[in-house]
């Protein structure tokens, strides 16, 4: 019981660091796509709907 504890801290100290990064790096993909999402948006805009 003694060793889950110290390999749930560990899970933790090891998490932190992996949720922010990922986290970095979907803001990073969502600012890259954003631009191409307006141009597509944009596009679907001008196309008339029928």
């Amino acid at each position: 019981m003694r060793g889950t504890t110290r390999t749930k801290k560990l899970f933790g100290i090891i998490y932190i660091p992996v949720i922010a990064i990922f986290l970095v790096a979907l803001c990073r993909l969502l600012t890259q796509t954003s631009m191409h999402l307006e141009s597509y948006v944009h596009f679907f805009l001008s196309v008339p709907f029928h």
